[in-house]
Parts: C-alpha cells; sequence; structure tokens
C-alpha cells in the first residue's frame, strides 16, 4: 500500500526584467499570455501552493502580474503579500544581471521562509507549456519517494555526446576521447538526459545547508512539445506557432463535445 506524507510546498518564480537574447523576454506573450503570467498562472491553478513568490526587479513585470503601480513604495529583499496565497519579492538589481545565479536568489528566498516549508519549486518563466498532469505526477514523487531533489529532463537523442566534437586548434576531435575511433549504434548509447528547464523542486533543508540539488536527484522526464524552453528569438517563435496549432484544436474539440453534449475545461 503506498504512502502518502504531507508537506508544505512553495513555488519560486524568478522574473527579472532584462535578458541577454530577447528583449523583456518574460513579458513576451505567447497566445494571449505573457510567458511571467502563464508561469504564475500555472501555480495557482493547482491548489497545492501555500506560497507562489514572484520574484523580479522589474515594475513592468509587477504590473503585468498584479495590476499595481506601488512598485516604487516596495522595500527592496522583502515578500509583500498581494492576494490569497500569490507574494511578490522584489528582488536587489546585484541579483538581475544576465550573470546573477538563480541560486543565490534561492538561497536568499529559503532564509526569509524558514522554517515555513518543505519544498520549494522553481518555476521559471521560459517554460510555457506546463501542465496540470505534470505537476500532479511531480507531486506525487514528492509524497512518495525519498530524495535529494527533482529535476524535469529530456533525453538527448541525436545530441548524445558520443557524436559531439570539440574544437583542437584548427581541427576537431571527439567529445568523448575514450570513444575516440568507434561508433556506436544509437540504440546502444547510454541514455543521457538534459535539464529541460520545466521544474526544480528542492528541500528545505539541504536549502539551509546552501545546498540544492544533492546526490540523488529523481528525474522527472519529459518528451515533445512540453519541453520548449525559451533562451532564443526562435526558440519564442516556435511556441506561439505551437501555441497557435493547440488553440486550433482545442477549439475543434470544444464544438465536437458540444455537439454531442460533452464539457471539457481547456487550459491556454
Amino acid at each position: 500500500m503506498q504512502t502518502y506524507r504531507k508537506f508544505t510546498n512553495i513555488a519560486l518564480i524568478p522574473a527579472r526584467g532584462g535578458s541577454s537574447e530577447i528583449q523583456n523576454k518574460n513579458l513576451r506573450k505567447i497566445g494571449k499570455k505573457s510567458l511571467v503570467v502563464r508561469a504564475v498562472e500555472s501555480c495557482r491553478e493547482v491548489g497545492f501552493f501555500s506560497k507562489i513568490i514572484l520574484s523580479s526587479d522589474s515594475e513592468d513585470i509587477y504590473r503585468e502580474v498584479f495590476y499595481q503601480d506601488n512598485f516604487n513604495n516596495l522595500s527592496t529583499n522583502s515578500i509583500v503579500k498581494i492576494s490569497n496565497n500569490l507574494f511578490f519579492h522584489k528582488r536587489k538589481i546585484s541579483q538581475s544581471t544576465n550573470y546573477s545565479s538563480v541560486y543565490n536568489l534561492i538561497k536568499e528566498i529559503a532564509q526569509i521562509e524558514s522554517p515555513f516549508f518543505n519544498y520549494m519549486w522553481l518555476i521559471q518563466p521560459t517554460s510555457p507549456f506546463r501542465t496540470f498532469k505534470e505537476f500532479s505526477e511531480i507531486k506525487f514523487l514528492l509524497d512518495t519517494k525519498d530524495f535529494s531533489s527533482i529535476v524535469s529532463v529530456k533525453d538527448v537523442t541525436h545530441l548524445h555526446p558520443d557524436r559531439m566534437f570539440k574544437h583542437r586548434g584548427d581541427f576537431l576531435e571527439k567529445y568523448d576521447l575514450s570513444n575516440n575511433e568507434r561508433s556506436i549504434p544509437r540504440q546502444l548509447l547510454p541514455k543521457i538526459f538534459v535539464k529541460d528547464g520545466g521544474y526544480y523542486v528542492f528541500r528545505s533543508e539541504l536549502l539551509s545547508q546552501e545546498r540544492y540539488l544533492g546526490t540523488e536527484i529523481l528525474p522527472y522526464i519529459r518528451s515533445g512539445i512540453n519541453c520548449i524552453n525559451i533562451d532564443t528569438i526562435e526558440d519564442l517563435h516556435y511556441a506561439r506557432y505551437i501555441s497557435k496549432i493547440k488553440r486550433a484544436n482545442d477549439r475543434y474539440l470544444i464544438k465536437f463535445l458540444k455537439k454531442f453534449g460533452g464539457q471539457v475545461r481547456v487550459m491556454e
């Protein structure tokens, strides 16, 4: 029989105003909603977060989510309740550069919130296609499994390191020098995964020790369009294209179900 444990979960949504690749990236829209709004709404819909903390240095992002004009009156590095379980953290400028580490932000929030949570979920706005099902499956893992952290990943498929090269002067050499002359069939290559930016779940006790992932990292494997992570303008265009197709399919499904008396809830 499966044993369930009850834990307190908080969500941290880091959304700085700047971006090295796409100007105002977190305010760019997929469908009718900006990336930052999509991240906030996905957390609110699942219903199990005691706190959802949006952290930003940007007045524009603050207005986009909260529709308020009191950004300049907020104290830096404070967490302010906006409504129900939705909170805002005014981030330091020093934590909002292109070279700022998100782990410094995680550490800061953990220190403020300790000891009032068990798990912190890092929800980055650049992964726009999260689903209720994914949240629920990860929640099931943390309620029933032992681990140091959970990280969402995807299979590298054709980008396997065995197929990669690196520069050596004017020439190329195999990335993995232990396999310089052999060509291993794809089906026999070991499975390798890469972080997809969708979900990170950290344990509070590790964060209190200034540790993050730990050694027992539980994977949550994603695939397909859910793995889209927006780093470049090409990623943004592709995500918008996918969103348009999804909305068209949803409209067709709603029309079909109405015809036969069914009901459906569509998440945008």
